[in-house]
């Protein structure tokens, strides 16, 4: 309907159940319990404490080439309750792997290994944990970024840009 990707849960309901508007689903833990979906505190599902927001994707046009990975940038949003702008928060981990190489999960910290210019937060993509030295190369890689979401706040992604160098033949 929106032609855009919306997201998937962990968790994994037996049962959902649409009540005009609404959607409501059993809780796995309790069958004697429901609950509305998108009503609530943020992160937080069947009454538990909220749950680490990942995201994981394919970086990889033109897959027949090979290349070095540089660049992340990205353009988000944090809002609080009261729908103010909390400008200076985004992902807290960045990892990058393929099949033979692994970054292994990177803390982001503002200012130092990210940095957001012209409301577009811009970092380097890590080198490989096993040396600390080799830059991840391949045709593809997956990135995950991981945001700690505790204190019910509204985070929202928009456009998801890398930066590659081709590969010589």
């Amino acid at each position: 309907m929106t032609d855009a990707f919306e997201s998937f849960y962990s968790y994994k309901p037996s049962l959902y159940l649409q009540y005009g508007r609404r959607l409501l689903s059993v809780n796995p833990a309790n069958g004697s319990q429901t609950y509305i979906h998108n009503e609530g505190e943020y992160g937080k599902f069947y009454g538990n404490a909220p749950s680490t927001c990942i995201l994981k994707t394919i970086l990889g046009d033109n897959g027949n080439v090979t290349k070095t990975f540089d660049n992340l940038e990205y353009l988000s949003e944090v809002y609080d309750t009261s729908k103010l702008d909390i400008f200076n928060e985004t992902f807290d981990r960045l990892r990058l792997r393929n099949e033979y190489q692994d970054t292994g999960l990177i803390n982001l910290t503002n200012n130092t290994n990210i940095k957001r210019r012209m409301r577009t937060w811009r970092t380097y993509f890590p080198r490989a944990v096993s040396d600390n030295k080799s830059r991840i190369r391949n045709p593809w890689v997956e990135l995950t970024l991981e945001y700690d979401n505790n204190a019910n706040k509204r985070f929202v992604l928009h456009d998801l840009i890398y930066s590659y160098t081709p590969s010589p033949l």
